[in-house]
């Protein structure tokens, strides 16, 4: 196995998968268009709002309040600060699993 040296863009995977597979790039389109539709049906609102892929990441999604404007102070100068209000919105993240963790600890040891 070698390193990819180069950031993939979507048609570079969809080559690379059609290679390494045996299917066609149409068929691994269609696959990568269904896992975005997956995943968008999972965390939009009144769904599970959380998609796991199997041992790799897990993206859910996290309600922030909204935050009414307020006066700070900015720690280097120590002058105030007038903070505007900030809307309620939702928030998505992004977790590594064991799985990703555990094999960029393994390719980086080699």
């Amino acid at each position: 196995m070698s390193p990819i040296t180069h950031r993939y863009h979507k048609q570079d995977i969809i080559s690379d998968l059609a290679e390494n597979s045996g299917l066609t790039k149409s068929q691994i389109n269609t696959v990568l268009d269904d896992l975005t539709t997956l995943i968008q049906r999972h965390l939009m609102e009144g769904s599970v709002e959380e998609f796991i892929l199997a041992g790799l990441v897990k993206i859910d999604t996290t309600k922030k309040e909204a935050k009414e404007a307020h006066t700070g102070v900015n720690p280097f100068t120590g002058k105030t600060i007038e903070f505007s209000a900030q809307p309620a919105k939702t928030v998505v993240k992004v977790h590594a699993l064991k799985g990703l963790k555990d094999m960029v600890r393994y390719t980086r040891a080699i």
